[in-house]
């Protein structure tokens, strides 16, 4: 299980940033572009430290513990859950400091990483249950494919 789609989409927000602004309470200034490129990279890399740890959990299934690997993949999702809540309620913070076209959009930005944060944590609880059926439905919600546009949007009212 590769969980690169949520790293590269918020490596991606990265971009939001680009350039800063020029003191304008409609964008973003230097100093916030810098911070959220320095958040964009540490979300990144907790992201791919995930990946490693799928890899240990995908391993224990050779043990035939239906539960160690259930309770192994439900960590991982709550540690996703986590960090999209975290770089959330950061986005979160910055579109309050910006008016405008930017704020909204860094406020949809936030709503929709705090979707996906909901999303990972109650398909871990699903895990956990070994609720299948409702865990693959949450899987199968694409949530994820709406950060894309949702920070590109951004990017335009913010730069």
């Amino acid at each position: 299980m590769r969980l690169t789609v949520p790293a590269l989409a918020l490596a991606a927000a990265a971009s939001v940033a680009l350039l800063g602004a020029c003191g304008s309470k409609e964008k973003l200034s230097s100093e916030q572009a810098d911070q959220f490129n320095a958040r964009a990279s540490q979300f990144s890399a907790a992201m791919t430290k995930l990946n490693t740890r799928a890899t240990a959990c995908s391993k224990k299934a050779a043990s035939g513990d239906v539960d160690a690997v259930a309770n192994c993949f439900a960590r991982i999702f709550d540690d996703i859950s986590e960090n999209f809540g975290e770089i959330s309620n950061y986005v979160a913070g910055l579109s309050r400091d910006v008016e405008g076209e930017c704020s909204k959009r860094l406020t949809r930005v936030s709503r929709t990483l705090g979707q996906v944060s909901d999303q990972f944590g109650t398909a871990a609880r699903d895990f956990r249950a070994g609720d299948l059926e409702n865990l693959q439905q949450k899987l199968g919600d694409r949530r994820l494919d709406e950060i894309g546009p949702a920070l590109r949007a951004a990017e335009r009212a913010c730069t």
